[in-house]
């Protein structure tokens, strides 16, 4: 029997539903992460905050288009199309496009899920994406192998935006089928349905990372350690102690005063105070631990703003990397979600364009489209709209050399000539 049918049998005798009524089993048993518990005591962690708040501005930044691709495998811009509209503007009436991006990545690296409400309108059009919050949601399975989504609405946004769904309340829960529903994982799971934290699963390194700075904290706090000490043969009183301490910072403290000669007594000694060993490879452990969390998600070090070793070749490279290995896993995710939930595959597909952040210098992009317009691979309009100037009467046309002619066509004799 399927769900509907039973529920409004159901329904029809009074009884009230339980969970148990439907024998669903929860997927997610071990591998729920809650946002609050698995993040929220590990926020102190700057390494992690950058990475995430890094991954979510870039993937943020990139245009999401809506092609149209044509039989003969042609694409173009489907301007025309209601998803188009949402993807550069915002898919619904609170957020922009970029807000849309940056808090489903957020989210997505934070719990390992991202689950947002499909509302269709009366064609099964898409209309709006509501974002829900991880907390909110709980992924079951019912007899007949089928994926519900329980809701428990934490906001009034939610519980707005599921309003005409109230024939899917259980136990004061939105049971949602799996066709209203955008659903996201950074990591799958054993059963593939739910997705898991990289943060949670990985959450010994980020706690050591923290324990590390903590405990710089501490020593700062309770062993605070002086750039300088005088020693005096004689024994001063405290209002000489004072009045040398005061002449001293006075004197050479500051960066305007550093390298002064200094002029001390004959009976006192400058002793400047030395870091230990121990303090050194605690420096180095913090730096591993930091290394260890940009492992996790693929951030190079020269973005968290660590430029150790950095040069000019190196940090391209970098660069080139996190956008093929950090961003563009994440953004074939988005895609291949959009593709296979809202949009009518394959005839219409939703990529990122990532051609201004894979941009080389200025030197090596103009060779290239050079190349490009030299040997017929882009017309002269399609140039100037990558580089962000307006199209020119006559532009739309492809050149190539004169020279240039097709192998598979029989040269001419000198008497056929």
């Amino acid at each position: 029997m399927g769900f509907l049918s039973k529920f409004f049998k159901d329904k029809t005798v009074g009884k009230t539903l339980t969970v148990d009524d439907f024998e669903w089993t929860s997927l997610e048993s071990g591998l729920r992460v809650s946002e609050n518990k698995a993040f929220k005591s590990f926020t102190q962690e700057s390494t992690l905050y950058s990475c995430i708040m890094i991954l979510a501005q870039d993937v943020a930044k990139v245009p999401l288009v809506i092609y149209r691709y044509d039989d003969n495998g042609d694409k173009h811009r489907a301007i025309d199309h209601p998803l188009y509209s949402a993807f550069m503007l915002g898919p619904n009436d609170y957020q922009t496009a970029f807000d849309w991006k940056e808090h489903l990545i957020d989210l997505l690296l934070k719990s390992g899920n991202y689950y947002a409400f499909i509302e269709r309108d009366w064609k099964q059009n898409v209309k709006h994406i509501y974002p829900l919050q991880s907390e909110s949601v709980t992924v079951y399975e019912d007899t007949d192998g089928e994926v519900w989504y329980a809701v428990s609405p934490k906001s009034t946004i939610e519980r707005s935006s599921l309003a005409k769904y109230e024939k899917y309340v259980v136990n004061g829960k939105f049971m949602i089928p799996s066709r209203f529903i955008f659903h996201l994982k950074d990591r799958p799971s054993g059963n593939g349905v739910v997705g898991a934290s990289r943060v949670s699963d990985q959450a010994a390194i980020i706690r050591l990372s923290l324990n590390q700075s903590e405990f710089q904290n501490s020593q700062l706090d309770n062993r605070a350690i002086p750039a300088v000490a005088i020693q005096s043969k004689k024994k001063l009183s405290a209002e000489a102690k004072q009045n040398l301490k005061s002449g001293w910072e006075n004197a050479h403290m500051g960066a305007h005063k550093a390298f002064k000669t200094v002029v001390l007594d004959e009976d006192m000694v400058l002793n400047p105070i030395k870091v230990s060993a121990n303090d050194l490879e605690l420096v180095s452990q913090v730096k591993l631990s930091a290394k260890n969390v940009a492992k996790l998600f693929r951030v190079p070090m020269s973005k968290l703003m660590d430029r150790d070793g950095a040069t000019y070749n190196n940090n391209e490279a970098e660069n080139s990397s996190f956008v093929t290995d950090a961003l563009m896993p994440l953004c074939e995710k988005i895609e291949g979600a959009i593709n296979k939930k809202l949009l009518d595959y394959p005839k219409h597909q939703a990529e990122f364009d990532f051609s201004r952040l894979l941009r080389a210098d200025s030197k090596t992009r103009a060779l290239l489209i050079s190349t490009r317009k030299q040997w017929g691979i882009n017309s002269t309009n399609e140039i100037r709209q990558e580089e962000g100037y307006n199209r020119v009467e006559g532009g739309d046309e492809i050149q190539t050399p004169m020279n240039m002619e097709n192998i598979n066509k029989p040269k001419e004799s000198d008497e056929d000539a």
